[in-house]
């Protein structure tokens, strides 16, 4: 019989901006330098403080409501190994990943972004599948993302 409780592993969506901010105080230059925008980091987190997990990361694009498909390792189709108690770090483009496929870049999004369309211009969908202390699979519900273009923010959605 297996009794083991495993905690729910987590992720964080932090564009490079956003990481530097909360260990530096930033230049306007540093501000303003696109590839600190462009640069965009999915973080895994572990809570368990036995259990080492393999955690299948698929991660769904959508830019103006268009599906923009991942490639590996975010596509779901790799394991991320992850331990006790730690995180992982992954590093995407934005631009280059997601954006361009959609014939778009940071600049046109940002021209772009009104109040209305502000949380549908680009959404990321991340579902990640690992099993518990005992093999049982675990699919945990969606989370999602959008990227606030004016303030060069990503937003968690509720």
């Amino acid at each position: 019989m297996c009794i083991q409780n495993t905690p729910i592993v987590t992720a964080e969506m932090l564009s490079q901006l956003e990481l530097l901010e909360r260990v530096k105080m930033l230049t306007e230059e540093e501000k303003n330098n696109a590839e600190n925008i462009n640069r965009t980091k999915v973080i895994l987190h572990n809570p368990s403080k036995n259990n080492a997990m393999d955690v299948k990361v698929k991660m769904t694009a959508y830019v103006n409501e268009r599906r923009i498909n991942s490639s590996p390792p975010l596509d779901g189709s790799r394991d991320w190994h992850v331990q006790a108690g730690h995180s992982v770090l992954k590093v995407f483009k934005m631009e280059e990943d997601y954006l361009s496929p959609a014939n778009c870049t940071i600049q046109s999004m940002a021209e772009e972004t009104t109040e209305a369309n502000k949380e549908k211009q680009f959404v990321l969908e991340i579902k990640l599948s690992y099993s518990d202390g005992c093999g049982r699979p675990i699919d945990n519900p969606p989370l999602s993302w959008c990227f606030d273009f004016k303030e060069m923010r990503w937003r968690f959605v509720i």
